[in-house]
């Protein structure tokens, strides 16, 4: 039989457990047992109870109240195999691959449109294996969205953003995209031209791209466009998806590629005096 605990002294007091903090934890826990003579394999029940006892009395409350079921907390070998359990860090890529998609899916699905920018979200940059799998997901739930406003910024450089932006992204994730949002920057009323001063009177209209599952593109257009403007952005969808099919381009990369090479696409804006009244 062992022998009693002798009384407690101030050289029992370490520092309390918190998450993640196991390691530095145990070795001051080993040797309060060791001079509290409950260290061993061969305590009693009763010493076991005591140890756990002392145990807890050096985890943060709240981190043992959540951590360890109370049914755990009965004796020292349980209690301490559960609080290394539990502060053990979480290793996300051994999660099977269907679950972190989804965390990927919850994680960077927004309701927002997306503007096209030169930036990766941060869980893309942890490692190369989580932007293998994450980019990809994040172009096939993300809406992107471009504007074109034709009185602070040049078509040149407009084309030039969506290229710089494209070649920052993998094949398979431009493949996944799924709709871009074509901001327009068209003058009020039926007035083909306006002078800069009077830009405020201008609106944005937007013409979204879309790749459906098969591969084919269309454009949505406004609604307060006319029959004949609609005529027309439906005959500029057709030969833009006839060009597609002739390069080969499918999915993502073919809206891609048209903001980067048709000139005509930026300039559906030029429509507005075909509104309805």
């Amino acid at each position: 039989m062992a022998p009693s605990p002798s009384p407690s002294t101030d050289e029992d007091v370490i520092a309390l457990l918190y998450e993640g903090e196991y390691a530095e934890w145990r070795p001051g826990i080993d040797e309060l047992l060791r001079r509290r003579n409950l260290l061993g394999d061969s305590l009693t029940d009763w010493q076991s109870a005591k140890a756990a006892d002392l145990i807890a009395e050096q985890v943060h409350p709240a981190f043992l109240e959540r951590a360890v079921p109370f049914s755990k907390r009965c004796f020292a070998a349980s209690l301490l195999q559960r609080l290394e359990e539990a502060t053990g860090l979480f290793r996300f890529l051994d999660l099977p691959p269907e679950l972190r998609i989804r965390v990927y899916e919850f994680l960077l699905r927004t309701d927002q449109l997306t503007r096209i920018r030169c930036r990766r979200p941060p869980v893309t940059l942890a490692s190369q294996q989580l932007r293998g799998e994450a980019l990809p997901i994040y172009f096939s739930v993300s809406r992107f969205r471009v504007d074109f406003d034709t009185y602070t910024r040049s078509l040149e450089r407009c084309m030039g953003e969506v290229k710089q932006w494209a070649a920052l992204v993998t094949p398979a994730g431009l493949k996944a995209v799924r709709e871009v949002t074509l901001g327009l920057m068209v003058p009020g009323g039926r007035a083909r031209r306006f002078m800069p001063q009077q830009a405020s009177q201008a609106s944005m209209i937007e013409f979204v791209l879309r790749c459906d599952p098969t591969g084919g593109l269309s454009i949505a257009c406004p609604d307060r466009l006319s029959e004949a403007s609609k005529i027309r952005v439906e005959t500029h969808a057709r030969t833009m998806d006839e060009n597609r099919k002739v390069l080969g381009v499918n999915g993502g990369g073919a809206m891609v590629m048209a903001l980067i090479t048709d000139n005509s696409l930026w300039k559906l804006g030029e429509l507005d005096y075909e509104w309805s009244s």
